[in-house]
């Protein structure tokens, strides 16, 4: 028997309304056979609870449930064993191949701007060339992320490097003693912070 929801909570960054709570409790009554990750792209469709690339906050939305159950507000389906996922080999082709050094000034290179990584084809390449020029190769971030291409319009348009920035880690000690925040600041902050 679950509980009654009686006020708003917040959890894994998120505030959650008496309405909210009380839908996502629907929700799972309501689908009884659906798989915990099936659960979570459910609610995170329900609630429009994406990241800023508009992906499903899956992860977010899994620790809120558990978080939900330890606190009797809802009985989850139990987890299925899952299948080990391995990471992809990332293959160097002739796109990421080292150009000759740019000799010329930074006016001499028109508009330089950054361009969001998107598209399947572009994150292959962004993912190559970080594997193949950066001293720590290419690894899978964690949590939610923006890739960028660091683009020049002259002679013709190129890419001149790559950046990243992705969300901060949950729980990180010496970041919030040293921030000062306690459980409850972290949650209500922590989508400020990027890492780069």
């Amino acid at each position: 028997m679950t509980k009654t929801v009686t006020s708003t909570l917040t959890l894994s960054g998120r505030k959650f309304s008496k309405k909210e709570l009380i839908g996502i409790q629907q929700t799972i009554k309501t689908f009884p056979n659906l798989s915990l990750t099936e659960l979570a792209q459910t609610i995170c469709e329900h609630l429009s609870w994406t990241t800023a690339q508009s992906r499903n906050k899956h992860n977010a939305c899994l620790d809120a449930l558990e978080k939900l159950e330890k606190l009797g507000l809802v009985e989850l389906p139990s987890k299925r064993p899952q299948k080990k996922r391995e990471s992809k080999k990332v293959v160097w082709t002739e796109q990421s191949q080292a150009k000759p050094d740019i000799d010329s000034s930074l006016a001499e290179l028109g508009s330089i701007t950054l361009k969001v990584v998107t598209d399947k084809a572009e994150v292959t390449l962004w993912n190559e060339y970080v594997d193949r020029h950066h001293y720590l190769s290419y690894k899978h971030p964690i949590g939610a992320a923006l890739k960028y291409f660091i683009m020049s319009d002259h002679p013709q348009p190129q890419v001149l490097g790559c950046l990243l920035f992705s969300a901060s880690v949950w729980h990180l000690a010496d970041r919030d003693q040293w921030i000062e925040w306690d459980k409850k600041d972290r949650e209500k902050r922590l989508n400020l912070v990027i890492n780069r």
